[in-house]
């Protein structure tokens, strides 16, 4: 059971993923009941998408995003922009006749996406790329894209999923770390010592 947030305290933040079914809006109504600040990520923002939460009266009381977690760059700026305490992925595919007729895409719809949560959070949370952001007054993804852009030699393609997203990859570009950023990064996330699988889907 989640406990109310108590008088005085700022509001917490749920994000939930497939908010518009009927799952999302059931989860919503709850997390609300309990002085939830509810943040609702869907592919697109069509009004007929949202009718579950319409009949629950509880529409205008949610902020909607459009976001997909199988995006992990979007993912990341989506968490950075909105500072959840709590993640909720009810979006993946649930129809076992679907599951068979397109098997990748629900792949990419449970486990990629689970993949990318959590890949973002691990980044989100690293000390040695927050310290770094709060030097360079960026954040931590533009940390790391500006570290694998430091020497000239790799050519990194990031996605976007906005204009100010664009904008912000394109802004990394000109970050110029430090021999201290250098050094934190690098001892924070060291690199391996033999050949292993890369650590992404």
């Amino acid at each position: 059971m989640v406990p109310a947030a108590k008088p005085g305290m700022s509001q917490p933040t749920a994000l939930i993923f497939g908010i518009s079914g009927q799952d999302g809006a059931y989860l919503s109504h709850l997390l609300l009941s309990k002085g939830y600040q509810i943040v609702g990520v869907a592919r697109d923002l069509a009004p007929e998408r949202f009718g579950n939460l319409r009949r629950l009266g509880i529409l205008d009381r949610v902020r909607l995003q459009v976001g997909d977690a199988t995006d992990p760059d979007a993912t990341l700026a989506l968490f950075e922009r909105t500072e959840p305490r709590e993640i909720y992925d009810l979006a993946g595919q649930s129809s076992v006749a679907v599951s068979f007729e397109r098997p990748k895409e629900t792949f990419d719809s449970i486990a990629v996406r689970a993949f990318n949560i959590l890949e973002s959070l691990r980044l989100l949370r690293s000390p040695a790329l927050a310290a770094a952001g709060r030097r360079h007054n960026a954040t931590p993804a533009q940390i790391a894209l500006a570290w694998s852009l430091r020497d000239g030699n790799t050519i990194s393609i990031p996605k976007a999923s906005s204009a100010a997203h664009l904008e912000e990859n394109a802004a990394a570009a000109s970050i110029r770390l430090t021999d201290e950023d250098l050094a934190e990064i690098d001892a924070a996330h060291k690199p391996p010592r033999s050949k292993k699988p890369l650590g992404m889907l």
